[in-house]
């Protein structure tokens, strides 16, 4: 198992038992896009992917989704995408398991979203480009929805 893997892991697992962290002081570290999942009824939990990999392991979790181009370009079939992504990432953490896959999927739903996934993207890209780091929210209401926009922030 490589470093990285080992340090998203890490970075994953925080989430449970971990000394909290007010969300306004938390910052990216440097060279790293950082990625908040707060699911509501859950504890939020946020991993962090060096920057220089962070392709590489969106392109690994599409590797293992075989409806990954439908779901770019079907909004309804997205939704339910996202939906089992969130269940999955519910079960995971009310199991204490290990919640690096379903963040992973999560953080690939962001980037994949039918409708502005390019400017996610264009707005990671500023952020990194200007600041070194990165660092997104996905907040989803009860029944999994996102009733809050994902927030792109590179706050120093």
């Amino acid at each position: 198992m490589s470093d990285t893997k080992r340090r998203r892991q890490r970075q994953a697992r925080r989430g449970r038992g971990a000394p909290e962290i007010p969300v306004d002081e938390f910052r990216a570290p440097d060279g790293m896009v950082a990625f908040t999942l707060d699911v509501h009824g859950i504890n939020p939990i946020t991993m962090c992917v060096e920057a220089a990999e962070f392709v590489e392991a969106l392109s690994t979790v599409e590797q293992g989704f075989d409806g990954a181009e439908k779901a770019r370009n079907d909004l309804e079939y997205y939704a339910k995408v996202r939906s089992s992504v969130i269940a999955n990432f519910r079960q995971a953490s009310a199991n204490g398991e290990d919640v690096e896959a379903p963040c992973l999927a999560a953080l690939w739903c962001v980037f994949n979203y039918p409708e502005g996934a390019d400017i996610v993207r264009r707005r990671v890209s500023e952020a990194l480009r200007r600041h070194g780091n990165a660092h997104i929210t996905m907040a989803c209401d009860e029944k999994g929805r996102l009733p809050l926009q994902c927030l792109i922030n590179s706050l120093r």
